[in-house]
């Protein structure tokens, strides 16, 4: 996961980077048309310089400005700088999803060896939902299967009113996780000590998993679609389908 892009009127598109990137570019910085999403936070659009096919934007989280330089489209690629770290590359993104990972990554899984409680913090949005979603409640579900035993570990919060969400989940270790499974029907791995932004546009379709490291998550997101459980009438048992793209 990286940086992304949503149109900046009336110029760029969504990009995602290409090649090795930066620590601090990854997975922190998305560009929407009112908002910014910016290390699992909200942040306005304070300014916008443009200078030819340059912008240089100001946001803010009403705590602290951030700046953001977007370099000059050539080829189809722009350079994009976080608060003076080191510049990416990026490319238009014009899936719903990201496209394959340009390099091989065998990072492992948090593994803290089952010895004390931790906590990832999933942060979210789910953006545009038609009345028929909102219906289904106003509450943004986890479920978490047990490790050391077969009990199902449940934690809810609650939404504001445009589909905006904060939890914090107890981890014993990196584990199978189900978001929002009535709606959204995540299946993904949540890690203890980490931090998640979870997008859901339900007008566009898009959906992304942002975080320090959500490469694997976002691998989950596009490799499998999952269909909610339908429980039979007659045999009351649960029936899950599955459809690989």
């Amino acid at each position: 996961m990286a940086i992304y892009h949503r149109r900046i009127k009336p110029t760029i598109n969504l990009f995602h980077p290409i090649g090795e990137i930066s620590e601090l570019a990854r997975g922190k910085l998305v560009f929407l048309e009112d908002c910014a999403i910016y290390d699992a936070q909200f942040w306005k659009y304070k300014g916008n310089i443009k200078k030819g096919n340059t912008h240089k934007l100001v946001l803010s989280n009403g705590k602290k400005d951030l700046v953001v330089l977007i370099g000059k489209q050539k080829n189809g690629i722009r350079k994009i700088t976080i608060d003076k770290g080191e510049p990416a590359l990026c490319e238009p993104l014009t899936t719903r999803y990201l496209p394959d990972y340009p390099i091989k990554d065998e990072t492992p899984l948090t593994d803290v060896g089952y010895n004390k409680m931790d906590t990832a913090v999933v942060v979210g949005w789910l953006r545009n939902m038609p009345r028929k979603e909102w219906d289904k409640g106003r509450e943004f579900d986890v479920t978490v299967p047990g490790i050391l035993d077969d009990e199902d570990s449940f934690y809810s919060c609650k939404m504001d009113s445009t589909g905006r969400f904060s939890i914090k989940i107890p981890l014993l270790n990196s584990c199978q996780a189900f978001l929002d499974w009535k709606r959204s029907s995540i299946e993904s791995v949540l890690e203890p000590g980490r931090t998640y932004f979870i997008y859901h546009d339900f007008k566009t379709g898009d959906k992304w998993i942002m975080g320090k490291d959500a490469r694997l998550q976002n691998e989950i997101l596009v490799s499998i679609t999952v269909e909610p459980f339908v429980e039979k009438e007659i045999t009351k048992t649960r029936t899950y389908s599955w459809n690989e793209l």
